[in-house]
């Protein structure tokens, strides 16, 4: 049977009994260092876990103390629920307001609210605090909230709180699975014959044994050699997964906790859009300036990045305004995402950042404003809108740091739009097809012409005048036009050359003829006759050879390199078995497509793996 995973997050000021409370949940004591057992306080993320029904429920304990915030949001980026956990004598203290702030911004909706240690009070201080938490509470806007009276000497209590904790696990979901794997690291370390292992909490897509990662800012790959939850082996990470990863090819000390771990085609980049939201909840009158510096921290790192607000030069308490981030590093960064701004002094966590747009863009201001607007109210229709306002097409670099959404979901908003997408193009074929039409047009009148005439098709990308050159093909009556480079020439054919036409149109449609002894045996001509054709064809670039005896229609190979990039995109790789789901062919030729992919320079090879070069 497969296990949910779920991880719920402790939050709460310093000795308020987190740690206690989690030990007393799963029997495992979340502090690990010894540092944190000899003063008893929790110093860095400690983790514990307990198995109900079909979940794996797995806790994330961090420091309540102002100065380990840092290690808190480390932790706290993870969080699917969170267990706010307040000391019924203390009540409400300063990293309890901080730690609301943190996990309210970071849209963790599920809070329970454990109310402890209250064996050490009466019940008229009880209901006190339960007045002070919920006014407190009424600040935020936290979707599901229960609280329960806990006391770790107390064992009714403590059910009551593990059953509300698995019944709000049960209820929870997510659609994390849908994206390529990527895991922020928090720990690393060597084990005597295992070699390098990392640990961390699984954000996004699944991860299976002997696959190939890539480590990030470092961009090496590594083979995955084993993988353990909770000290268990398993067979795959899914989303939400506590896991230690276990790696070859890799060094222990060329790893850092804040690097991150991926599968897939994600960028790294040091600018991206942002909208910012200074709390309200926070005791001090900060204001956040447009060309200032400030730390942020992501994930399990942190690093000084510059703000430029767009639509403000300041904002205050409570206020949002959108923002360019300048960090000084590499990051990756996906829209969606949530980082956190702390000030030096105090030490105080003040805003939040939400990643709108980490692609490329060239808006004016005003446009751009609209646009990042329009990311924030997810209004992803009249996103794009603006995006191909101006040329027509817009090329990202990968769909998941693009707009964040799934395949389908990205899909059925481009066909609702009426929008075309080819590889990592997105375009109006509308204004293609106007395109297409001016130069068939001409053509009728012309014996030659070049396409470089044409001043819309010399603003389109590479990739989208190659679709036009295609087209421009397949409408042409066959065999009468030849296209070399941007250059169409009207052609006189022989009868000889109006065959070999005949039979390369005829290669296209059918890939099991791709040499002189089938063209011989389809088409019933000698043959010393196909291989001249073969010949002639290759002479004007119609067929490429790939190995002995097979020849492919390069028009039908362009067709399946695209298809191939974009069929690693979604699964990682490819190999003998995915390439099928885009290429119909018989294996030999399969094979020989197959070592072809590996000098196009778009693909690297392992393990009879083909994956896209970073």
């Amino acid at each position: 049977m497969g296990y949910k995973s779920v991880i719920i997050g402790t939050a709460g000021h310093i000795d308020h009994g987190k740690s206690s409370l989690v030990k007393a949940l799963t029997g495992i004591d979340p502090d690990r260092l010894k540092e944190e057992k000899s003063k008893g306080i929790t110093i860095d993320l400690g983790f514990a876990h307990f198995k109900a029904d079909n979940l794996v429920i797995s806790f994330i304990d961090v420091p309540g103390h102002e100065s380990l915030v840092k290690n808190m949001i480390a932790g706290a980026t993870n969080f699917n629920i969170a267990l706010l956990v307040i000391d019924a004598k203390e009540g409400i203290k300063a990293q309890t307001i901080e730690h609301c702030n943190i996990i309210n911004y970071l849209n963790v909706e599920n809070l329970i609210i454990a109310l402890n240690k209250i064996d050490l009070v009466d019940n008229s201080l009880i209901n006190q605090r339960i007045n002070e938490i919920n006014l407190f509470l009424s600040k935020y806007n936290f979707k599901n909230i229960d609280l329960i009276k806990t006391s770790i000497n107390d064992k009714t209590t403590m059910e009551n709180l593990k059953n509300t904790i698995i019944k709000y696990a049960k209820n929870y979901y997510d659609n994390k699975i849908h994206y390529p794997f990527l895991m922020h690291i928090d720990r690393v370390f060597s084990l005597r014959g295992l070699g390098t292992v990392i640990t961390g909490t699984s954000t996004f897509g699944t991860l299976k044994q002997n696959e190939l990662i890539t480590i990030s800012p470092l961009n090496k790959t590594a083979k995955i050699k084993s993988l353990q939850n909770h000290g268990q082996p398993i067979e795959k990470i899914l989303p939400n997964m506590r896991v230690a990863i276990n790696l070859s090819d890799i060094k222990k000390d060329e790893i850092l906790r804040g690097h991150i771990v991926h599968k897939g085609d994600y960028y790294s980049t040091q600018v991206f859009y942002s909208q910012i939201k200074l709390f309200e909840n926070i005791h001090k009158n900060f204001t956040i300036k447009t060309n200032k510096k400030y730390l942020l921290f992501f994930g399990t790192d942190s690093t000084y990045a510059k703000i430029i607000l767009l639509d403000k030069k300041e904002i205050k308490k409570g206020e949002e305004a959108f923002a360019k981030i300048i960090v000084e590093k590499d990051i990756i960064t996906y829209p969606t995402e949530k980082m956190l701004i702390r000030s030096g002094s105090p030490q105080l966590t003040i805003a939040g950042i939400t990643t709108l747009f980490c692609d490329d863009i060239n808006l004016n201001k005003k446009d751009l404003i609209s646009f990042l607007n329009t990311i924030a109210k997810k209004d992803y229709k009249t996103a794009l809108s603006i995006l191909l306002k101006n040329t027509g097409y817009y090329i990202f670099k990968n769909q998941h740091q693009f707009l964040h959404l799934t395949t389908d979901e990205f899909a059925n908003l481009l066909n609702e739009l009426n929008i075309s997408k080819l590889s990592n193009v997105i375009f109006y074929k509308n204004k293609i097809n106007y395109i297409i039409e001016n130069i068939l047009n001409k053509i009728k009148f012309s014996e030659i012409i070049s396409l470089s005439e044409f001043e819309n098709f010399n603003q389109l990308p590479e990739l989208l005048k190659n679709y036009v050159i295609d087209t421009i093909k397949e409408k042409l009556p066959k065999n009468e036009y030849t296209i070399t480079g941007y250059i169409i020439n009207k052609n006189k054919l022989t009868p000889f050359e109006k065959k070999a036409y005949d039979i390369l149109n005829t290669m296209k449609q059918n890939l099991s003829i791709t040499n002189a002894t089938n063209i011989s045996e389809t088409f019933n001509i000698p043959k010393n006759e196909a291989e001249k054709i073969i010949v002639f064809l290759q002479n004007r670039d119609k067929l490429k050879k790939l190995a002995d005896n097979i020849y492919i229609p390069v028009n039908s190979l362009n067709k399946i390199l695209s298809s191939c990039i974009d069929l690693a995109k979604k699964e990682g790789y490819i190999d003998i078995k995915n390439i099928k789901n885009v290429v119909e062919a018989p294996r030999k030729t399969i094979i020989a497509i197959l070592e072809y992919l590996d000098k196009t320079n778009h693909f690297i090879k392992k393990d009879n793996k083909r994956f896209l070069k970073q």
